[in-house]
């Protein structure tokens, strides 16, 4: 029986071109009034969640957010912060200065808005699409003022690697790091992954491994699709990363999710 659903969104809820199918709300809506508990986990920080998860109900049924790929979790029932692991300060302040060095592109949470160093695509999409408050901050060094689940970074305006590549290997002893698609990365505190944030809620329900299904389709999502007891990814996603999970359903704009989610649903049925 699975009680706790696990999805990821960009990508594999929505996507920039045609958004979010309306099977996939659908199918979203039809686990939670069967009981299932949704999840929704992502590498958006907070509040680049809260209004789809109010969109999909999540608070009526008791569900979940688990955001910054794990560093923030929330009970949506009752607003409790579960976890909020944080990069303090100094170290938010010491990786912009060795971005400005290298040249690369930095964005860090303060507050409610995204603060950011140059703009590009990941600047566009979190504006344009997640929705989120930017600001731009020439000097952001001196702008920060508070700690944050995690940075990000961008190269999207060149295609030499090599500057990202020692940017990572500064850090990746002390945090844990996740290279997305292109030149992005993602930085948290060491040790967290989206699957630790699934772990966390699965220690809140009491749940066991077989109790939990998740489905994403990015390189963030791979620990929590290896932990949960049945997996799925989407076409769209990488073949490395379909080899490793139970089913490959239709991509994002076909709306894959809402067959994953029948599929569960089937399974509890019977």
């Amino acid at each position: 029986m699975i009680k706790l659903f696990v999805c990821d969104i960009d990508n594999t809820l929505l996507n920039k071109n045609v958004g979010m199918p309306p099977a996939n709300l659908e199918a979203i809506l039809a686990l939670q009034k069967a009981g299932v508990i949704v999840a929704l986990a992502s590498g958006r920080i907070n509040v680049g969640m809260t209004d789809l998860a109010h969109q999909l109900q999540l608070d009526k049924y008791g569900g979940y957010l688990i955001a910054s790929n794990g560093s923030y979790v929330q009970s949506l029932s009752d607003g409790r912060v579960l976890c909020n692991e944080l990069i303090a300060l100094d170290k938010l302040k010491e990786m912009v200065d060795h971005a400005q060095r290298l040249d690369i592109h930095v964005s860090i949470q303060q507050g409610n808005l995204l603060a950011y160093t140059v703009a590009d695509d990941a600047i566009s999409y979190n504006r344009d699409v997640i929705g989120l408050q930017v600001e731009h901050h020439e000097d952001l060094r001196s702008y920060l003022y508070e700690a944050s689940n995690k940075v990000e970074v961008t190269g999207w305006f060149h295609g030499d690697e090599a500057p990202f590549d020692e940017f990572c290997k500064l850090y990746q002893n002390d945090y844990s790091l996740i290279r997305g698609r292109g030149t992005y990365l993602d930085v948290m505190p060491l040790g967290i992954t989206k699957a630790t944030g699934v772990a966390i809620v699965m220690k809140e329900l009491h749940l066991k491994p077989e109790e939990v299904a998740a489905i994403g389709d990015g390189e963030n999502d791979r620990h929590m699709l290896k932990a949960a007891g049945l997996s799925a990814t989407l076409a769209n996603a990488s073949t490395s990363l379909q080899e490793d999970v139970d089913h490959v359903v239709a991509s994002v704009e076909q709306a894959g999710l809402s067959h994953f989610a029948h599929l569960v649903l089937s399974k509890n049925a019977n």
